[in-house]
Formats: structure tokens, C-alpha cells, sequence
């Protein structure tokens, strides 16, 4: 019994780094496709996923909800379940900032 308790202690410790979320970081603009690149796969139903977020943003603001409304547009992070439309860039013109950065349409 001490064995499968060690063990279990040590699966929970290597498995915490793979399942740690990944939200995004108030204050910070991001595109749509980086969002969705943010939170925990969707087969982890439990953590975040921003594509419903993402689409509820962009009804709020009476926007379009196909593909280059979710990937190329622009989002203000105010916190994990608050991701405001700002603007939409344009088919292919949101520009990944990088990692703590903030993302930015292409002029």
C-alpha cells in the first residue's frame, strides 16, 4: 500500500507540469488564434478554452463570428474569463507578439 502511495505522489508531481493552465495575462492584447492557443486542450474539459469566449466577445461587440473574425482579431485580456474585442486586423494581419508581449494588427 505505501508503494502505489508513492507512486501515486510521484504521477501527480510529473503529470502537474503538463496539465498547468495557460490563461491569458490581464492587461496584454491578443489575437484570436493565439488565445486559442491558450488554456489546456479542449479534451481537458475541466481547464480553460478560449474559442467560446472568443466568439461571445466578438457577439458582444456585433461582429462576425467566422474563421478570420476568430483568428485575426484583436482581444484586451482584463483576466481569464474577460477578453473584450478590440478590433479586427484583417484576414492574416494579427501579429503574434510573443510570449508577454502584446499581439497587434499588421498596418
Amino acid at each position: 500500500m505505501v508503494q502505489f502511495a508513492h507512486l501515486a505522489a510521484v504521477l501527480v508531481t510529473a503529470l502537474a507540469g503538463v496539465v498547468t493552465a495557460d490563461n491569458c495575462h490581464g492587461g496584454l492584447y491578443y489575437c484570436g488564434s493565439v488565445l486559442n492557443t491558450k488554456g489546456n486542450p479542449i479534451y481537458l474539459k475541466y481547464f480553460r478554452n478560449y474559442y467560446n469566449d472568443i466568439i461571445q466577445s466578438l457577439e458582444n461587440a456585433h461582429q462576425a463570428t467566422d474563421q478570420a473574425h476568430v483568428n485575426d482579431s484583436l482581444f484586451y485580456c482584463k483576466g481569464p474569463d474577460d477578453i473584450p474585442f478590440q478590433r479586427f486586423c484583417g484576414s492574416g494581419k494579427c501579429v503574434n507578439g510573443g510570449q508577454d508581449h502584446n499581439d497587434s494588427c499588421e498596418d
